[in-house]
């Protein structure tokens, strides 16, 4: 439920949008730029619905600031930044095909109504993604969440939804679509969403470099017990959630409750399909003393989480997916 839902944002005051006077700019290198009203994308396309979790790039960055603290002002993110709705809109896809996409290279940049501010400059948020990615059935422009207009934290009237991609690229309060032939250069792709391998520090990082973030990687995370928690011996249920990569399905989730010595398969209790989410549990005898317990998941496309969050550290604190480990006393 939407109450529920993480909330991210990057400027100081949520947008406030009228649905009659609401307008969106579609662009660039394209045959015929559209100029489209709310009412337009309701009565001229296809309505399409997608299930799909967003997960912010930071969820669980407070793990990998554990391993060495990260400078800045990121959110410390536990396990909870990451959420699943149903999605209705139009496909992106149709959008653009009738604004005259000429072919499947290049990428579609999307500006938010907002107003950031960063050195001394107000600016709307942006992204990109691949014009492949942005060509798939999947990729939405979302007007209802849940069956509900969109709530304006979550971007009224109009955002972007991006499976299988970080919920960065999933631009909130909708304002312009652009077709071109480089990443967007709005601050937020350029320079903040960037991953660096762990040897670079706030001292040697070069905004130049850095990987641009896009596909999510495939996690597992274990929700109860949680970190600390003191359990009576004897049966326990383990139960958490797991999401795969983009364009993959998780295949299997696994706990251990020696630190990784062994393993034990769980099962999923709810659909499991692409771009969403899973939850999945199981139950076993805990032995009085200390326990490390670990989840991991195993993907469609043979993904493997690494083994502790040092090994993915980065200065951001992005993508962290190492197996989710929990410390618990059993009495």
């Amino acid at each position: 439920p939407y109450p529920m839902f993480y909330v991210r944002s990057h400027a100081k005051e949520t947008p406030q949008l009228d649905a009659e006077s609401y307008r969106l700019s579609v662009g660039g290198r394209l045959t015929a730029p559209l100029s489209l009203s709310l009412a337009q994308l309701h009565r001229d396309f296809e309505q399409r619905t997608v299930t799909a979790t967003l997960q912010c790039a930071g969820n669980r960055r407070r793990e990998l600031n554990a391993v060495a603290a990260m400078p800045g002002e990121s959110v410390m993110w536990g396990d909870e930044a990451i959420s699943t709705a149903v999605w209705q809109g139009v496909s992106l896809a149709d959008v653009l095909a009738r604004a005259g996409v000429t072919d499947g290279t290049g990428h579609v940049a999307f500006e938010s109504y907002d107003a950031c501010e960063k050195d001394g400059q107000t600016f709307g948020y942006g992204g990109s993604i691949p014009l492949e990615k942005a060509l798939r059935p999947e990729v939405l422009l979302a007007y209802s969440m849940n069956g509900e207009p969109l709530p304006a934290l979550h971007g009224y009237p109009l955002r972007v939804i991006v499976p299988g991609y970080i919920a960065a690229r999933s631009v909130k309060w909708l304002k312009s679509i652009t077709v071109q032939d480089t990443p967007s250069d709005n601050h937020y792709q350029a320079y903040d969403y960037k991953l660096f391998p762990p040897h670079i520090t706030a001292d040697t990082i070069d905004w130049d470099k850095g990987e641009m973030l896009g596909a999510m990687r495939t996690d597992a995370v274990l929700c109860h017990p949680r970190d600390g928690q003191t359990l009576p011996a004897g049966v326990t249920t383990l139960k958490g959630y797991a999401i795969a990569g983009e364009g993959a399905r998780i295949t299997g989730v696994e706990v251990s409750t020696d630190g990784g010595v062994t393993w034990r398969g769980a099962q999923i209790t709810t659909e499991n399909t692409p771009y969403a989410w899973c939850f999945w549990e199981v139950s076993l005898n805990l032995t009085r003393g200390p326990h490390t317990l670990l989840a991991r998941a195993h993907d469609s496309l043979g993904a493997i989480q690494p083994t502790h969050p040092r090994e993915v550290w980065n200065v951001k604190g992005y993508m962290n997916n190492a197996q989710h480990r929990v410390s618990v006393t059993v009495m």
